[in-house]
């Protein structure tokens, strides 16, 4: 078995399960390795929920870090 956390302890706290995907997300879009990020954030009609989001900025990533 292997652990994964985020180094940045604000990050690790805000996202689930310690923020890896969140910190690699964000560590893509800054090194322009990739355009754009499709990952899960909260329905704002259903806060409970989750939709699908096309992030393209590290900033959008962070917001719909989370488990929900």
């Amino acid at each position: 078995m292997s652990y994964g956390w985020a180094g940045d302890a604000e990050r690790r706290f805000a996202s689930s399960s310690g923020g890896v995907l969140t910190a690699l997300g964000c560590h893509l879009l800054e090194t322009k390795k990739a355009d754009s990020i499709l990952h899960v954030g909260p329905d704002p009609d259903k806060p409970m929920r989750s939709r699908r989001v096309m992030s393209r900025t590290a900033e959008e990533v962070k917001r719909n870090a989370g488990s929900r």
